[in-house]
């Protein structure tokens, strides 16, 4: 009889891969890496636009002197917006998983995964609106059952297996939620068909959901920073234009306070939408430098020039940053292309956080995010001199990562955003 595998089982070791374990989390986030940052306290930071020069000249001086007017200027009060990730470690498994002998990956490793994870949400909320919708259940989708799909498709990587989420028949402002503010979890995303399933039917967590109403992370309802739909705004354009946005009302002059928009869904490719984009802001004065877009739309952009023979250049983008008196470059990089739009030449880039229903063409040093403390941070360190806390009721370890900050444009009039087909 032989001394078989199942006889020696107790002696024999399990083999694990000595690879790196992946992290599969998304966390590469251009718009937010790009986009210049001041660090500032205070009760708020007020961003000065001119949008208006003196007027009135006249052949005749008196005419000249009776009809001059001044500059016109308007400044943006704008305060912050909060984001929290906190993540929590059994003490045990902290202690137990201190290095590569006792794990794969060491448990002070998840503190790290948190800076990303917050990282990431900062990054998709730069395209979005202070509202903090991340996604709009179809026209089509039956909210009665577990699995509804987002107009956007793009819109399913705001979305993870465990998030709770909140619904509204509006896109937050002066809306109410759905059944006043209870919740449904996401037990699972399908990324490629942009549809999202819920623990259990969705009426079942918010009974009055319905087909068409939007989505938002919850705790996130009219608290989340003012990305670049709040700031170059498409959906609903007029009536946000007319509204108070950080103490300016922009209908008056919708273009050069809310950017300049246009209509890409009634043109023909994107070939022809970024060169009419980059080619309306710099009509009104805007030195465009960076074409933001969904990575997918990007690479349909590539294959179309591909076919046309149009000359491009790949492009990588290191991320500079000024420490004192050096210039620090991170070595994370943005892939992308360069190309001579007009007479601008401009880095095109893919963003999988960018909607695929807009295009962005901006001038970079319009530009800044406003914050207090580092952005993210352990926001219990200036208070306490520790990155970590220990509850008091449990045996466990605590970081709390977070950020308080708000982006500003000096230019809006200078930026632009085309509408894009689904």
């Amino acid at each position: 009889m032989s001394f078989t595998t199942t006889d020696f089982d107790a002696m024999l070791k399990d083999q694990y891969t000595p690879e790196k374990v992946r992290q599969l989390s998304y966390y590469e986030n251009p718009a937010f890496g790009m986009t210049k940052k001041k660090r500032r306290g205070g009760r708020r930071y007020i961003q000065p636009v001119m949008f208006g020069h003196p007027g009135g000249t006249s052949a005749t001086f008196s005419k000249a002197k009776a009809n001059q007017f001044n500059s016109k200027y308007e400044d943006f009060q704008i305060t912050r917006a909060k984001q929290f990730q906190l993540v929590t470690l059994d003490n045990e498994l902290y202690l137990s998983a201190q290095d590569d002998l006792d794990a794969f990956d060491p448990a002070f490793d998840e503190f790290d995964k948190g800076f990303r994870g917050l990282s990431q949400k900062i990054n998709r909320r730069l395209y979005r609106t202070a509202t903090g919708s991340i996604g709009r259940i179809t026209a089509g989708s039956n909210t009665a059952t577990a699995t509804v799909e987002l107009v956007d498709h793009a819109d399913a990587f705001n979305f993870e297996a465990g998030m709770k989420c909140v619904g509204s028949d509006t896109n937050a402002g002066a809306g109410a939620l759905r059944s006043g503010a209870t919740t449904v979890e996401i037990q699972s995303v399908d990324y490629e068909a942009g549809t999202i399933t819920a623990t259990g039917n969705f009426t079942a967590g918010i009974a009055l959901l319905a087909a068409s109403d939007y989505l938002f992370a919850e705790g996130d309802w009219n608290a989340c920073p003012a990305g670049f739909e709040s700031w170059l705004p498409v959906d609903n354009r007029a009536t946000i234009l007319a509204a108070s946005f950080f103490g300016v009302t922009r209908s008056a002059q919708p273009q050069r306070l809310g950017g300049i928009y246009m209509d890409g869904t009634t043109m023909g490719d994107l070939n022809e939408i970024v060169i009419k984009l980059v080619g309306r802001v710099v009509k009104h004065g805007g030195k465009p430098d960076l074409v933001l877009m969904n990575s997918e739309v990007l690479s349909d952009l590539q294959l179309l020039w591909n076919s046309r023979h149009f000359t491009y250049e790949n492009v990588d983008v290191s991320i500079k940053e000024r420490v004192g008196e050096d210039v620090l470059i991170f070595s994370k990089i943005y892939s992308g292309m360069m190309a001579q739009i007009g007479g601008r030449k401009v880095k095109l880039i893919g963003d999988q956080a960018c909607p695929s229903t807009r295009m962005y063409a901006i001038g970079q040093e319009c530009w800044t995010i406003w914050h207090s403390w580092e952005l993210p941070g352990f926001i219990l360190k200036p208070a306490t001199g520790e990155i970590l806390r220990v509850p008091d009721d449990s045996d466990d370890v605590e970081g709390r990562v977070g950020g308080y900050f708000n982006p500003g444009c000096s230019a809006p009039g200078w930026c632009g955003v085309a509408a894009l087909s689904t």
